[in-house]
């Protein structure tokens, strides 16, 4: 599966543990943290740093040979990722607005709720058309909600809805 996937919620949402567990599955981690779209016909994703940011507990279950700790802190660490292809830019295919759940599922969102949550957890930008921006994300990708349990010993189960909501 060759999709470029964003994540994106309030702080604490599980989107670089989400990313993290993609790759572990082989798929390639494009930004963390931070990520820059470039709107034009098709929205692109523009590759980042190479690094992120995990909770202790995340990096235990999580931890192989693609990840070595840059820094560590109290409440996350930094970890590189050993293997990196170029920077470049991918059409974003869809978008996960990550929320903490009691089981892990996808749910589909309301245009006004795509765009509250989209104003207050995700775009900043200095540009005057900010909302211009925002709108045209919306009307270009599909966007939903991934629920996520907050259990390491049930990853499975996210990675099949997140399978599942792809094909």
């Amino acid at each position: 599966m060759n999709k470029t996937l964003l994540f994106c919620g309030k702080s604490h949402a599980g989107k670089s543990t989400t990313a993290a567990i993609m790759k572990t599955l082989g798929a390639e981690v494009l930004t963390e943290d931070i990520s820059i779209i470039e709107i034009n016909k098709t929205p692109k994703l523009i590759s980042g740093p190479n690094y992120i940011k995990l909770s202790p507990a995340a990096a235990k279950i999580l931890q192989n040979e693609e990840l070595s700790v840059i820094e560590k802190q109290d409440k996350r660490s930094f970890y590189k990722f050993n293997s990196r292809t170029k920077l470049n830019r991918e059409n974003i295919d869809k978008c996960y607005i990550n929320v903490w759940a009691k089981q892990s599922s996808i749910k589909k969102l309301n245009n006004k709720d795509i765009l509250t949550n989209l104003l207050k957890y995700s775009f900043n930008s200095k540009s005057d058309d900010n909302l211009v921006k925002i709108l045209s994300f919306i009307n270009k990708v599909e966007i939903s909600q991934l629920n996520i349990e907050k259990d390491f010993l049930k990853i499975d189960s996210l990675v099949r809805v997140i399978g599942k909501d792809l094909s």
